[in-house]
């Protein structure tokens, strides 16, 4: 017993480094995308994305992601492979869909998963996008089975006294990638 737990130990953390080789969003699509250029002007929205535990839901928790923005023009990262910023500037008014792929490991079987969400961004304000492993909270994450989590993407509205949730939508077209 004790040498199949180290196994499951060894294989678990080798799994592990073998996958930040490449990209979380490179390992859910098969595809390397692109890295976004920011928008620039006075008709902009900020947009961060964050595993910042301020943003846990009461069925979540928040996990360290590899974003992704999708608009008209396809699909791209936030983050380049030298940096990384979690932040970037995106034209206001227009309908942009995000997700922040992330990745856990449970019970020696490893899970990725970076559904998209879409709205519309108005000018100047800041937006708060967050990717939760939802199932398991807790202790309870070691006996919920991996096969019972999946993960939910949210979207923040920064305000001066807080926060707000803003509504979204699922992503339905085929530009972006769903996994």
């Amino acid at each position: 017993m004790k040498h199949s737990f180290r196994l499951l130990v060894i294989i678990g953390v080798s799994l592990i480094v073998a996958a930040c080789a490449t990209s979380l969003s490179e390992q859910l699509t098969g595809q390397k995308f692109p890295v976004a250029k920011a928008a620039a002007g006075s008709e902009v929205a900020r947009l961060e994305f964050s595993s910042d535990k301020k943003y846990e839901t009461a069925k979540g928790v928040p996990l360290v992601g590899d974003p992704l923005i999708c608009k008209r023009d396809g699909t791209f990262r936030v983050n380049d492979d030298n940096s990384i910023s979690n932040q970037i500037s995106i034209n206001a008014g227009e309908e942009i869909a995000v997700t922040s792929v992330i990745s856990w490991v449970n019970t020696g079987f490893r899970k990725t998963c970076g559904p998209f969400v879409s709205f519309t961004p108005e000018k100047g304000s800041k937006y708060i996008v967050v990717n939760e492993r939802i199932g398991g909270k807790g202790a309870s994450w070691m006996w919920t089975g991996i096969a019972f989590q999946t993960c939910e993407v949210s979207v923040f509205k920064e305000l001066p006294s807080g926060f707000e949730r803003v509504s979204t939508r699922k992503v339905t077209n085929s530009l972006c990638y769903q996994p």
